[in-house]
């Protein structure tokens, strides 16, 4: 509660990566090549942002053939989408984002150190329905990767 309640700027090192999400407004993010980042949010909004990134990228790649699915996407692109999974496929983006605007909602939240004085049992209850926003995000995301790449196949 101390470091929430801090007006000033601190530079926290830690591994809790929910610690971090609940204290960090800002994140330096060692990026290799010696460059550092900075990232506005915590590590978990980092972490979507480079699996956004990163999908945004292979998306274009896969679709070209320069790069080949492999595992479940190379299983999957060897056979067509039935009629449910067209209907899946086509319902995914809009639970995406809805699961996207829900999370920033609570993050922002969660970012009003306020919260953690008046109510902490709604600032825990906020935290563990973001957690649950973020598993199910990254569930709804790699179904909607699978079917899109047997779409693409």
């Amino acid at each position: 509660n101390l470091l929430v309640e801090y007006e000033g700027t601190l530079l926290v090192v830690s591994h809790d990566r929910s610690f971090l999400d609940e204290v960090v407004s800002s994140t330096l993010v060692f990026e290799g090549n010696g460059q550092i980042g900075d990232f506005d949010g915590g590590y978990t909004d980092w972490k979507h942002e480079m699996a956004k990134r990163a999908a945004a990228v292979a998306a274009p790649l896969l679709k070209s053939g320069v790069v080949k699915p492999t595992g479940k996407a190379a299983a999957a692109a060897a056979r067509k989408l039935n009629n449910k999974e067209q209907r899946e496929l086509a319902e995914l983006p809009a639970l995406i984002e809805r699961l996207e605007t829900e999370q920033t909602e609570l993050t922002t939240k969660l970012g009003d150190v306020s919260i953690y004085r008046k109510d902490p049992d709604a600032a825990s209850a906020a935290k563990a329905r973001l957690d649950e926003i973020e598993a199910e995000h990254a569930k709804a995301f790699a179904r909607w990767e699978e079917l899109e790449a047997v779409n693409n196949a």
